[in-house]
């Protein structure tokens, strides 16, 4: 399986998505070099293709379109994941932006994604571990 995740949360917090045996993850933002470094240094899988990317958007569509799932927080790439039908598993916030709701796991606006809403105030993790479960 393969999968990705856009990081801007300590990396300790993504343990249950590195221990997920079998699965490749793959960057999507350019220059997070020290992250890719810090999930390597956990074991994971990761494959940093953003140093070929040429023409923004696009070139993150094509990778986006062939990847199994993503699994990332509210960003560009989780848009356009949606915008695309690629499915994606989106960490929030517990208070995240408006159009994400405050009540359901669905968004009327991506039909291919799924909002795993954090379940304490900076902690992520706890999203994660109901990601890594989710396929």
């Amino acid at each position: 399986m393969s999968v990705t995740c856009v990081v801007r949360c300590p990396v300790e917090q993504f343990e249950p998505l590195v221990s997920v045996p079998g699965t490749t993850y793959f960057a999507l933002s350019p220059g997070r070099s020290s992250t890719v470094a810090q999930w390597r240094a956990r074991g994971a899988d990761v494959v940093d293709l953003t140093h070929h990317f040429e023409s923004g958007f696009d070139d993150v569509a094509a990778l986006l379109v062939n990847l199994d799932l993503i699994v990332t927080i509210d960003s560009g790439p989780a848009h356009l994941a949606g915008a695309l039908g690629v499915p994606t598993c989106l960490m929030i916030d517990r208070v995240s932006a408006w159009f994400w709701g405050d009540q359901t796991q669905r968004t009327g606006w991506y039909d291919s994604v799924e909002l795993f809403r954090q379940t304490r105030y900076r902690c992520l993790g706890t999203g994660c571990g109901r990601s890594a479960k989710a396929d």
